[in-house]
């Protein structure tokens, strides 16, 4: 990206989060804290954005989710089958 650092702020930051570019908010965070080590909100904004990537995606756990009733059901079957035939 080829702007300059003087559009870096906490609400550019913001908007490329909300746009889905957790990258690119990451770097502006980042760059921000390095030439104002001691702003709270600075450091408060670079916590939340790096403790949600570090978590699934709603999407991601829907899928887990959704595996995990479909691994449970196959159990469940296979337990019905043993017991039929025994």
């Amino acid at each position: 990206m080829a702007e300059s650092s003087s559009f870096y702020t906490i609400t550019m930051a913001k908007v490329y989060e909300d746009q889905g570019n957790d990258k690119e908010a990451l770097r502006i965070l980042q760059h921000m804290l390095s030439k104002e080590p001691t702003r709270e909100d600075l450091k408060e904004a670079l916590d939340r954005l790096t403790t949600k990537k570090a978590l699934p995606s709603k999407k991601e756990m829907t899928r887990l989710f959704e595996e995990w009733v479909d691994l449970l059901l196959t159990h469940q079957r296979i337990q019905k089958l043993k017991q039929m035939a025994d």
